[in-house]
């Protein structure tokens, strides 16, 4: 079997060659591409011309921007709410979406989050561009003159007429009581494959990463600057000598001596929950092939109360190891991945009925299979 990938990733070259592939060039006869999300959107072009054979694979699906761009994610959430309030069987819950923070577009939506945030008691919002990662482009406002550059107004301006219109961004509500672990802010990374968008069928990795700040957290507004007291992402934490990593075995077993073992429970269902209703949001607009899998790195903050709340969706979340755990557990998550997907020959087959053994998918949870019969979440 051969493998070919656009980046150099020690991490998943060690995995391909440990099951005896040959790494290849773009263009041989590659049986699973490992590709970017951009390389892999020109490979599904009409005018590529390129026709995959069933013993292909790609690891993404050709629009997954669709769950990754911030602002394409909270149109597809919004209207999966209204269908969820439209069910008239109630057999759904409509309250479903409520993980998801109160979130605009900027600056098409100016107006709208001018109003919310005046009448809102909490004045501290998060600013993200849509289509950034690694905690590029991320500030927190607390005043209206901080997001001047959004307004109706700025388009009047010299600034506008000389730079043109801002750059696209969401605005979302801060949740300014987190979760605190060892008195800093952390967040979970968790790694969500999905074999199919039709029918749904999606998998939890077991051994996900807790994201730690690495300075106390404070909500004070001298702080608001503050990256390492407010941004959990490891490209913003990574200092030398500091911890901004552990597993999320250890981040429950916090959660089972602090708040007790049946609120851990509860947090889990709901995170659980919540990443099938961001899956359902998506896909009926979601480009299905058979070719195609996907491993999505989900990025989950939890409040005091033990509410999780989803950050955002990772296309291609960072497989590069920045210390032995991140190596190890990145190595087995890109085996697992493998065992999963591959039929059990090992050789890619368009016709293969995705139903993995157990041992393939002993280091995953189901979190859906709409094949089965299985009342909704």
């Amino acid at each position: 079997m051969k493998f070919y990938l656009d980046t150099h990733n020690p991490v998943v070259t060690e995995c391909f060659k440990k099951m005896k592939w040959t790494a290849v060039g773009p263009k041989k006869d590659w049986n699973i591409y490992w590709a970017t999300q951009k390389k892999c959107c020109t490979l599904f072009r009409g005018d590529q011309g390129y026709r995959m054979l069933a013993n292909q694979m790609v690891n993404h699906f050709p629009n997954s921007s669709e769950l990754c761009r911030k602002d394409l994610l909270l149109k597809n959430i919004r209207r999966y709410n209204r269908e969820l309030k439209r069910d008239a069987a109630g057999t759904r819950r409509s309250d479903a979406t409520d993980f998801f923070p109160t979130t605009f577009e900027m600056p098409k939506e100016y107006d709208l989050f001018l109003e919310e945030f005046t009448r809102g008691e909490s004045k501290v919002w998060i600013m993200k561009p849509v289509g950034k990662c690694h905690g590029n482009g991320i500030f927190l406002v607390n005043r209206l003159s901080q997001v001047d550059r959004w307004s109706p107004a700025y388009r009047h301006t010299l600034d506008y007429r000389l730079t043109g219109a801002p750059e696209p961004y969401v605005i979302s509500r801060y949740v300014t009581k987190p979760l605190l672990l060892y008195g800093k802010k952390c967040d979970m990374r968790l790694y969500v494959l999905v074999t199919s968008f039709r029918p749904l069928k999606a998998y939890l990795f077991n051994h996900g990463i807790c994201r730690i700040c690495t300075v106390p957290y404070t909500n004070r507004a001298s702080e608001m600057e503050n990256g390492f007291v407010h941004l959990t992402n490891a490209s913003v934490q990574k200092q030398p000598g500091k911890v901004n990593k552990v597993t999320i075995g250890t981040l429950k077993e916090h959660l089972d001596r602090t708040r007790g073992k049946a609120a851990t429970r509860a947090l889990i269902a709901d995170v659980r929950a919540l990443i099938v209703h961001s899956l359902k949001a998506v896909q009926p607009v979601m480009f299905y092939d058979k070719h195609c899998f996907e491993c999505y790195g989900y990025d989950v903050m939890v409040d005091r109360k033990l509410k999780p709340w989803l950050l955002e969706i990772n296309s291609s979340p960072s497989l590069v190891a920045t210390s032995e755990l991140d190596r190890a557990l990145k190595k087995e998550l890109v085996g697992n991945v493998l065992r999963v997907v591959l039929p059990p020959d090992g050789v890619p087959n368009t016709a293969w009925n995705k139903r993995p053994s157990a041992k393939a998918t002993e280091n995953f949870q189901l979190l859906i299979d709409e094949e089965e019969t299985r009342p909704p979440v």
